[in-house]
């Protein structure tokens, strides 16, 4: 999953086939039919979220919660990554996240003005939802505590 830094969202979004193994749960917000708003004002449609589960390009564990919507590409929230207990810092090439609790260091990819990080993702269902059990829950981006065999990963844009 490609993931655009966003220090304007407040949630991370993402478009609803994103990470098709992984199966969309409804929320409170979705059964009630509240949706988004767009910085541009337009409203988006919130058809639940995703828990996604997979790693960095530098193989760190990481879950995050992405809210499925109508958006053409992925948002990922600095709002959300700060209260998953990380520290943010975009300064073009030399561009991180920083985890204040394992201390670990992720970078963060400078591609055409945009910051940019990637999340590999398991290619079917039953691998990912396997992945849930071994990722840390409840701080998004924390670091794994085990390691595991990582084939059956792919890069989708």
């Amino acid at each position: 999953i490609r993931a655009q830094v966003d220090s304007g969202a407040i949630d991370t979004v993402t478009p609803k086939d994103t990470a098709a193994g992984v199966r969309v749960q409804d929320t409170k917000a979705s059964k009630a039919g509240i949706g988004n708003v767009a910085a541009n004002g337009t409203k988006i449609s919130n058809y639940g979220e995703n828990k996604i589960c997979g790693y960095t390009d530098d193989w760190t564990g990481v879950t995050m919660t992405m809210q499925c919507t109508d958006v053409k590409k992925t948002l990922g929230s600095v709002h959300r990554m700060n209260q998953g207990g990380n520290a943010v810092m975009l300064d073009g090439a030399d561009s991180y996240m920083y985890n204040k609790i394992t201390g670990k260091v992720t970078p963060i990819e400078y591609e055409d003005g945009q910051y940019i990080f990637y999340i590999w993702v398991r290619r079917d269902s039953a691998a990912a939802e396997a992945d849930k059990d071994d990722i840390l829950k409840g701080n998004k981006f924390a670091a794994l505590a085990v390691e595991e065999d990582r084939s059956g990963f792919v890069r989708r844009g």
